[in-house]
């Protein structure tokens, strides 16, 4: 009875795992700039479900690091719920679905090639969903499960076929 009920937990445990452990980012964007000015950028995207999700900022560094960059969110049209004036990351509350919007800022560093001289900086932004405690608490007991199911597996030793 219980070597049953406990394949059924872990099957069922392998599907909360993958099911609500994925989280895949709701915007992603790989950018460059030139030019030795500040300049913008905006972009568009759409959060299907409120909850709070994390904004990213990475500075490529490629072909030099920025001089100077920014990047808020703000619900299209509404105040800005959060930025950063720097690489890394930050967290803000979207209470409805809808369209956002992502706006940069970037003044590009300058290198040098050769005799030539310019300014071009490379950037990414990624937005995604934060995963709530409940979420994290599913999946350590469907792993724990999975563990535990391994675990008396191997100790009951091979499987025999009869012939």
């Amino acid at each position: 009875m219980f070597k049953q009920a406990g394949k059924w937990l872990v099957y069922g445990s392998i599907g909360l795992f993958f099911s609500v452990g994925a989280h895949a980012a709701v915007f992603q964007v790989s950018d460059s700039m030139t030019g030795p000015s500040l300049q913008t950028k905006t972009y568009a995207f759409n959060i299907s479900s409120i909850g709070i999700y994390q904004a990213s900022l990475v500075d490529n560094g490629f072909p030099a690091p920025f001089a100077a960059m920014l990047l808020g969110i703000s619900q299209s049209g509404g105040p800005l719920l959060g930025s950063i004036s720097h690489a890394g990351s930050f967290n803000f509350n979207a209470t409805q679905s809808g369209a956002y919007t992502a706006l940069f800022f970037g003044a590009p560093g300058p290198f040098s090639i050769g005799p030539f001289t310019a300014n071009g900086s490379s950037y990414g932004i990624t937005v995604a969903a934060v995963p709530e405690p409940e979420v994290w608490a599913m999946m350590l007991i469907g792993v724990g499960l999975i563990g535990y199911q391994l675990r008396r597996k191997s100790k009951a030793g091979p499987v025999k076929i009869a012939a």
